[in-house]
């Protein structure tokens, strides 16, 4: 039962640090921009904690953030020595701003913003923009969440197919290392043969 407990005081947590950053954009008119990493997992259907909020930002926006410390504390954040922003109920929120160095893999830009497809919530990127996004560190928690969602989701060969022909070559190569994961841990996968 604590981990149980657990699980729903981050989520609370992340929740509640999400509707403030979104409180925060709508007060300063800033209406462009993509929720990724752990938080668009979740909402393409694989249910898991996450312990950050990542998002998507204009430069201009960035900077109507942080030009007020009255109003960042009003919505119940702080600065960290990084530059990141901390909700009071302990939840980082990382704005990368689009064209900008990704924090976890800093070899890959943040793209544009107008570069991202959206889901119907167009909070998030489109499932196949969320793959490409995962694919592009190839971090260890990224793999998983790819290998994850396939399975939650019942992906079928022909549309894995699709996805993989959508990639750059590095995403390809991580994608591919995702997928045989997926196949040891999958049976319906194990047949699996996809090349691209």
């Amino acid at each position: 039962m604590k981990k149980l407990s657990t699980f729903h005081t981050i989520m609370a947590s992340i929740e509640s640090a999400t509707d403030a950053t979104e409180k925060m954009f709508k007060d300063l008119g800033i209406t462009e921009y993509a929720f990724i990493g752990g938080l668009a997992t979740i909402f393409h259907g694989y249910p898991r904690t996450t312990h950050d909020v990542d998002v998507i930002i204009r430069a201009n926006d960035f900077d109507k953030i942080y030009e007020d410390m009255d109003r960042l504390t009003s919505y119940g954040f702080n600065i960290g020595a990084e530059g990141e922003l901390w909700h009071k109920d302990g939840t980082k929120v990382e704005l990368l701003v689009e064209e900008s160095r990704f924090f976890k893999s800093p070899d890959q830009i943040v793209p544009f913003l107008s570069d991202i497809p959206r889901s119907n919530d167009k909070r998030f990127p489109d499932l196949i923009t969320h793959f490409k996004l995962k694919s592009t560190s190839g971090r260890s928690q990224d793999i998983a969440d790819i290998v994850n969602l396939i399975k939650n989701l019942s992906i079928e060969e022909e549309a894995l197919k699709s996805i993989l022909n959508n990639l750059d070559s590095k995403q390809k190569e991580n994608f591919k290392r995702a997928l045989s994961d997926l196949k040891k841990e999958d049976e319906r996968y194990l047949n699996l043969n996809i090349e691209g």
